[in-house]
């Protein structure tokens, strides 16, 4: 056998490993079409149903009751005090939402208690007034918040352990692969999604590395996501396209806020059933995000 003929042996078996490890590195979890089917009826609230220059801004009580008036789902965001109670807020920092330039993490129960959300009389809420609010009344969708270096495995344990007395319908999600392979190993049985998009287009401070691994998906060996929340305007990512052919996750589509939105949506990045769905969304508020569960 010549050299050529050996070398080019060599080189289709690295391929196959290489296409090998490639497909175990991104294959997702089992399916949660069942368990998310109470998400598939109308959209979802993100951040519940606000607006900020009103007196029901995002994340507080009066937007998640707005949102449950108008039947939606709620997706809110979960991170720990320095006293490591579970506090519902989008954002790391209090300087956009209460004008206090400081993160949460650092800040004691107290100190939130003073702060107050774009300039109304709401706080921060904790998770326990958001569920003991919502109580079953329509799915919650709960994004576990970390950044590299954030301990996500508290975070994801303090939110969890409020979960497990709560008798309505949950999934948890997370752009941190790591939140969901705590949820992977801990609670199996609650759904976890992966919050994805281009981050190679849109890095948001992360490494060359992370951009690459984040935006390929290869972190669902750690995660094996059961659905997949997914920016609409970075459809077409070549992973994400694979994603749709090679599996039956459900697909999230984040964050919609029209009902042109939700049309793209629904015929060309998130091409699955319908569930019974009509083509169109209530009027949304001019600053109100909503996202949509489109399986």
């Amino acid at each position: 056998m010549s050299g050529w003929a050996k070398a080019g042996i060599v080189a289709g078996i690295a391929i196959v490993v290489l296409l090998g490890a490639t497909v175990y590195l991104k294959t997702p979890g089992a399916s949660a079409h069942s368990q998310l089917e109470p998400f598939y009826q109308q959209p979802i609230a993100h951040r519940g149903y606000f607006d900020n220059d009103s007196k029901a801004p995002e994340n507080s009580l009066p937007a998640f009751q707005n949102a449950i008036d108008h039947g939606y789902a709620i997706e809110i965001d979960t991170q720990l005090t320095a006293d490591g109670t579970v506090i519902v807020l989008h954002d790391k920092s209090l300087a956009r939402t209460s004008g206090v330039d400081k993160n949460v993490e650092d800040m004691t129960d107290a100190e939130l208690a003073q702060c107050r959300l774009f300039d109304t009389d709401e706080h921060v809420p904790t998770l326990e007034e958001v569920l003991a609010l919502i109580d079953g009344k329509v799915p919650l969708l709960v994004e576990i918040k970390g950044e590299a270096g954030d301990d996500v495995a508290a975070i994801s344990a303090a939110t969890a352990e409020l979960l497990d007395t709560y008798e309505g319908v949950y999934a948890v999600q997370s752009f941190n692969p790591f939140a969901l392979q705590w949820f992977l190993n801990n609670r199996p049985d609650v759904p976890r999604g992966l919050l994805s998009k281009d981050f190679i287009a849109d890095g948001e401070g992360q490494s060359f590395v992370n951009r690459i691994a984040l935006t390929s998906m290869l972190t669902n060996v750690v995660a094996r996501p059961n659905f997949i929340s997914y920016e609409l305007k970075s459809d077409g990512q070549l992973t994400f396209e694979a994603m749709q052919h090679l599996s039956d996750l459900p697909l999230f589509a984040w964050t919609l806020k029209s009902q042109d939105q939700l049309d793209t949506a629904r015929d060309a990045a998130f091409p699955r059933k319908q569930n019974g769905w009509e083509n169109t969304l209530p009027p949304i508020r001019s600053a109100s995000f909503l996202t949509t569960s489109v399986s």
